[in-house]
């Protein structure tokens, strides 16, 4: 039986007992949790599932997991050192002057991003250095965390989204943003298409998301003259877009790992 719980109707208490309660009633047994997390409630879902998860109920990606990947420079930072190649990625307080950070970037044009945000949001191009130095500056004016990153030209506002489960890419799709829009995301009108992945790439995929601690993850990938660069692992990837681009039934697949994963740590 498969039941769908808003963890915004939930509340837990820590401590003995451990309890957990959905509108004030006790949840029904659980065995395994596929856990699915919003921008805006992001903590308190992690919370929960970190309760479950002390509670010795399966989770298809484990808090600890998900709490990286929620996080840009975190995620960057676990991917650099498992020496996965990324883009040049610039991070400072907010008392390091604006040009003094777009100086250690390489100046315009350049990638802004806020360290969390989905779906392109928080994504921002400053095509010159007075336009990049506003931007930062109205972030660091509203105590907004950001990451500068160097702007891969040949990309041409084109990536890949690889969907890995456990120790396979099950699907991957190539994602081409609109004329003049540099992030391909399907909800910024992207156009997806199959992607035919090479044994290197699949390995790349796989790397990142259990350098990060997903067992299950979208990873984005973005070509460049040097090769495949990884710029973010998503813990919550999208089905809808990438099932239709390639005619397969992931949400089965998901299941089917979650399942075998239930009985192995039941051993």
């Amino acid at each position: 039986m498969v039941s769908v719980i808003d963890p915004m109707s939930t509340q837990f208490q820590i401590g003995s007992p451990s309890e957990v309660l959905n509108l004030g009633e006790k949840l029904p047994r659980i065995h395994g949790l596929i856990p699915r997390v919003g921008v805006q409630s992001a903590n308190y879902v992690l919370s929960l599932v970190q309760q479950l998860e002390n509670k010795h109920i399966t989770s298809l990606n484990t808090a600890q997991g998900m709490r990286v990947a929620r996080n840009k420079l975190h995620t960057l930072q676990a991917l650099s050192q498992a020496k996965i190649d990324i883009p040049k990625t610039v991070y400072g307080s907010f008392t390091i002057p604006s040009h003094m950070l777009l100086e250690t970037i390489g100046g315009a044009p350049v990638i802004i991003k806020t360290l969390d945000g989905s779906q392109g949001v928080g994504v921002m191009l400053a095509q010159s250095d007075s336009q990049a130095c506003s931007i930062i500056d109205v972030l660091k004016q509203n105590q907004i965390e950001f990451i500068l990153q160097e702007y891969i030209h040949e990309s041409k506002g084109h990536d890949i989204r690889c969907f890995v489960i456990g120790d396979q890419v099950v699907a991957a799709m190539s994602r081409q943003g609109l004329e003049g829009e540099f992030r391909s995301n399907l909800h910024r009108g992207g156009t997806p298409s199959v992607y035919h992945l090479s044994d290197k790439e699949r390995e790349i995929a796989v790397k990142a998301a259990k350098t990060v601690g997903l067992s299950v993850a979208g990873v984005d990938m973005i070509p460049s003259d040097t090769g495949m660069k990884v710029i973010e692992v998503n813990c919550s990837p999208g089905l809808e877009g990438i099932e239709n681009t390639l005619n397969i039934d992931i949400a089965m697949m998901i299941i089917d790992y979650l399942e075998a994963k239930i009985r192995s740590n039941a051993k």
